[in-house]
């Protein structure tokens, strides 16, 4: 009888012996795959980067992670601290993720037939030339009872500053350095575009009175500045029927009314407080659209402004240092560094930031979004926004998707990379304290990335 019984038991486990002995022999090759591939990282990324003499003629950093593991697998330099420049708004994206859910807040206000009190949250789409097909907050206002009666507004401060602390001063006069302020108007900037070949305007309307024709101006096809909002042009030059150039409006919040005015055909009168009434806020664009301008375009005063809105959801006011306080401690709580932060934009050499943390706050980023909407809000490589020209592949698949940052003597990159065999890694690449053209250093920084995604 023993033995039948045994000749029974080999026979039920004797056709399952091999399918485990297959499962670990395969489990055995997946992990052996799985070593070398990571071990394949550090071997050839210390060429890539750590031994390269041009990446030698700078302060470089670089921090590599797989997303799924959350394991560091290259790190050179990256717990020191550099200047971010633009990928600082990686720290404005996810504050505002963090704070607002699908629609961004156009402002407060109190309301009857009779009247309408307005109180800002610093909403950078009101009127905003590349947000016109999200004005419902200046809908709403054309269409209130009160509309041919006048509107209320608060009275203005200066107390925030239209320019960030660390600003460069000749950058003031550029589009990309437009002021902050609690509620801005066609995004803090004016336009000036051709309507003939030797004649200029401005938009809006009110502004065509700070423009005029001055046959002593120098500059060929140029616009100076004679003043706080005055431009000239030459007359005699001739402007190409496409011209355009954008200006940004300086001490913003001492127009507000006037342009406002102007722009609405009706009055606004100014109050110290809001009344003691129930109040209600209107929305207006949705978060990922306005999301997107900063990151694609590396919108400088979108991020500026979300980051005030920001500041007034999480503390009450508008002014930032006491919502960057808070973050650094308690939505950044997981940074391996420390940081200093100054600025939503990236505008300021003031702010430092590691790869290290970087690496950190994408990597929350990808576990607490999905990934379809989480690579949708950075630009891809040769699809999109500042990496359109940057990171092609023959394919046309993008690859890539990620924030870059620049100025003089800074070139940074951070973001997510889908490897040919369908891993996702996070990567940090942050160079400071070069000379010249930043061009080799991008351009070494692709070939890096693109033998990552071969690896």
């Amino acid at each position: 009888m023993t033995p039948a019984k045994t000749g029974k038991i080999s026979r039920r486990i004797c056709p399952i012996a091999p399918i485990l002995g297959i499962a670990y022999l395969w489990f055995c090759l997946w992990s052996a795959s799985v070593f070398l591939g990571c071990a394949a990282y550090p071997h050839k990324l210390r060429k890539l980067v750590a031994q390269d003499p041009v990446f030698q003629q700078a302060f470089t950093g670089f921090t590599l992670m797989d997303a799924e593991r959350g394991k560091i697998l290259f790190d050179f330099h990256g717990d020191q601290h550099f200047i971010p420049a633009s990928t600082n708004k990686l720290l404005t994206l996810y504050a505002c993720l963090n704070t607002w859910k699908d629609s961004l807040p156009a402002f407060k206000y109190v309301s009857s037939n009779q009247f309408l009190f307005i109180q800002p949250t610093g909403d950078p789409t009101f009127l905003h030339p590349k947000f016109q097909a999200w004005q419902s907050g200046f809908n709403f206002i054309q269409s209130h009872p009160a509309y041919q009666k006048g509107f209320i507004l608060p009275l203005q401060s200066d107390e925030l500053g239209g320019l960030g602390p660390g600003w460069a001063w000749d950058d003031a006069g550029e589009a990309y350095s437009a002021e902050r302020s609690t509620f801005p108007v066609y995004g803090n900037l004016k336009r000036i575009y051709s309507i003939h070949p030797h004649r200029l305007t401005a938009a809006p309307a009110y502004w065509r009175a700070y423009l005029r024709a001055d046959t002593s101006v120098q500059a060929k096809q140029n616009i100076i500045h004679i003043g706080d909002n005055h431009l000239a042009y030459n007359p005699l030059d001739s402007f190409p029927s496409d011209f355009e150039a954008w200006f940004p409006v300086h001490k913003s919040t001492q127009y507000l009314i006037d342009l406002l005015a102007d722009t609405l055909h009706q009055p606004f009168d100014r109050y110290q407080e809001m009344p003691n009434l129930a109040s209600k806020f209107w929305y207006s664009a949705p978060t990922d659209t306005v999301y997107r301008r900063m990151m694609y375009e590396s919108d400088n005063f979108v991020a500026e402004q979300l980051l005030l809105m920001c500041s007034l959801e999480k503390t009450g006011t508008i002014l930032p240092d006491r919502f960057m306080a808070w973050a650094k401690d308690s939505l950044f709580c997981f940074f391996p560094q420390k940081i200093r932060w100054v600025d939503g934009s990236g505008l300021s050499r003031y702010n430092l930031n590691t790869p290290q943390n970087n690496v950190a706050l994408l990597y929350h980023l990808w576990k607490q979004i999905p990934q379809t909407r989480l690579f949708n809000l950075f630009p891809a490589g040769g699809k999109s926004g500042t990496l359109k020209a940057w990171y092609q592949i023959e394919t046309g698949q993008a690859y890539i998707w990620a924030k870059s940052g620049s100025m003089s003597g800074v070139q940074c990159l951070s973001g997510f990379i889908f490897t040919r065999k369908g891993k996702v890694l996070i990567f940090s690449f942050m160079i400071n304290n070069f000379v010249g053209s930043g061009k080799p250093w991008k351009l070494k920084m692709q070939h890096v990335l693109e033998q990552i995604r071969l690896i």
